[in-house]
C-alpha cells in the first residue's frame, strides 16, 4: 500500500507538471505536427522554412522557455522528494500540499545552493569540456578554411567524443555518489546560519563513515538507469500509432519512467545517509524546524 501511495505522488507531480507543458508547448505540438503532414508546396506558399525570421524567433523563443520551465518544474520535485523522505516518521510522510509549499518557499535559496555546489563539483569538468569543444571548432574552422586536413579534425572528434562519454560517466555515477548527501545535509541545516562550506565538510564526515556506500551507490545508480533504458524502450514500442499524440504519449511515458527512477535513487541514498548520520551522530536526522515553520 505504501508503495502504491509513493507511485501515486510520482505519477501526480509528473501529470502535474505535464498538464502546464501541454499548455506552454500546445502551439509547438500544432506547429510540429503541421510541419509533418503539410507537403513541401504548401510550407513554399506559405513561407515556412528555417530561413523565416519567425520561425527561428519561434524555435528560439520556445528554448529558452522549455529550458526555464524545465529547470524549475525539475527543482521543485527534486526538493519536494527530499523533503518528504526527511519528514518520514513512523512510515507517515509530510502531504504533498505541505511539501510543495515548503519547496516553493525555500526556491530562491536552494537554487543559489545548488549553484554554488555546482561550480565546487562541476567546475573541472565544465572546464574540460569547453576546452575540448574550442578544439573541435578550432579544427573544424582550419578545415573550412583549408588550413587543416581530415586527419587532425578526425582526431579532435575523436578526443571530443571519449571525453563527453567519461565525463558523462564521472559525473552521472562516481561524483554523483560523492555528493549524494548534499540536499539532506541542506534539508536538515537550512535556517541554522551555517556556511556553505560547512555543509560541504559534513557530506564529507559522512562520506567516510560508510566508504563502501559510495560504490553501492554508483552500482545501484548504473542498474537504475539500465531499467529506466529498458522501460522507455518498451514504452515507445507499445506506443505505435503515429502523431502527434503518439509522440506526446511516448515523451511522457520516458519521462515517468526516469522519475520514477529519479527518485528510487534518492531513497537509496537517504537510506544510506540516515545510517551514516546515525552512526555518526548516534540520532536519527530530521528535517530542519525552519523548514516545518514554513
Amino acid at each position: 500500500m505504501k508503495k502504491d501511495l509513493e507511485t501515486a505522488f510520482i505519477f501526480r507531480r509528473s501529470f502535474l507538471g505535464f498538464l502546464w507543458g501541454v499548455v506552454i508547448f500546445a502551439p509547438l505540438f500544432v506547429a510540429g505536427y503541421w510541419f509533418k503532414s503539410a507537403s513541401s508546396e504548401t510550407l513554399d506558399t506559405y513561407g515556412v522554412g528555417i530561413e523565416n525570421p519567425y520561425v527561428i524567433g519561434g524555435i528560439a523563443f520556445y528554448m529558452l522557455v522549455g529550458a526555464a520551465y524545465t529547470f524549475v518544474t525539475s527543482h521543485l520535485k527534486h526538493m519536494e522528494r527530499v523533503i518528504r523522505l526527511m519528514s518520514e516518521k513512523d512510515n507517515d510522510k509530510m502531504l504533498p500540499a505541505q511539501s510543495l509549499r515548503i519547496s516553493k518557499k525555500i526556491f530562491k535559496d536552494s537554487v543559489g545552493f545548488g549553484l554554488i555546489q555546482f561550480l565546487k563539483y562541476y567546475s573541472v569538468i565544465v572546464v574540460v569540456y569547453l576546452l575540448v569543444s574550442g578544439n573541435v571548432l578550432r579544427t573544424l574552422f582550419n578545415y573550412l578554411d583549408d588550413t587543416g586536413d581530415i586527419p587532425e579534425a578526425a582526431v579532435a572528434f575523436v578526443i571530443a567524443g571519449l571525453t563527453l562519454l567519461l565525463g558523462h560517466i564521472y559525473t552521472r555515477y562516481f561524483l554523483a555518489a560523492q555528493i549524494r548527501f548534499v540536499w539532506f545535509v541542506y534539508a536538515s541545516r537550512f535556517g541554522e546560519g551555517l556556511s556553505r562550506s560547512a555543509l560541504f565538510d559534513e557530506v564529507e564526515r559522512l562520506n567516510s563513515v560508510n566508504k563502501g556506500d559510495g560504490l553501492a551507490a554508483t552500482a545501484g545508480y548504473l542498474k537504475r538507469d539500465m531499467a529506466v533504458d529498458v522501460a522507455s524502450l518498451a514504452a515507445s514500442f507499445s506506443v505505435n500509432s503515429e502523431g502527434v499524440g503518439s509522440d506526446v504519449a511516448k515523451g511522457y511515458a520516458r519521462g515517468m519512467a526516469i522519475d520514477a527512477t529519479e527518485y528510487s535513487k534518492m531513497r537509496l541514498n537517504y537510506r544510506q545517509y540516515k545510517d551514516a548520520y546515525t552512526k555518526l551522530y548516534s540520532k536519527s536526522p530530521e528535517l530542519s524546524p525552519k523548514l516545518l515553520s514554513l
